[in-house]
């Protein structure tokens, strides 16, 4: 361990956290693929000076790449479609079991003015 640089050691942590991304990615769980991507983004301009520029340039492709192919994966979840009783109710007409005007709503009689609120 006395011979290992910090640099090396965050080189190889990086390198391990794009793969865990990918394979996170293809087990369709964006959400700690996700958590790899910020990782990366955290360590990588830390690196800045004490890496070797080329292996900081193909990291950030790589990191790139993981971008774009989680972005792909996120695109394609099925999005959950509301339950019947949260969809809004077309212009003009009353959710089912809702007042269709102010005055059938509960607690009011059909042209009754409303009484002032008490504080």
């Amino acid at each position: 361990m006395r011979k290992l640089g910090v640099a090396e050691l965050l080189l190889g942590t990086v390198a391990s956290l794009l793969q865990l991304g990918y394979a996170k990615l293809g087990e369709k769980n964006t959400g700690e693929a996700r958590l790899a991507i910020e990782a990366v983004r955290a360590l990588v301009p830390v690196l800045e000076g004490s890496a070797p520029t080329d292996r900081l340039r193909d990291l950030r492709q790589a990191t790139a790449n993981l971008q774009l192919a989680y972005a792909d994966a996120v695109a394609r979840e099925p999005r959950p479609q509301p339950a019947p009783a949260e969809r809004a109710p077309a212009e003009g007409t009353a959710a089912e079991g809702a007042p269709a005007t102010a005055d059938e709503a509960p607690g009011r009689e059909s042209g009754a003015e409303a009484a002032p609120e008490e504080p």
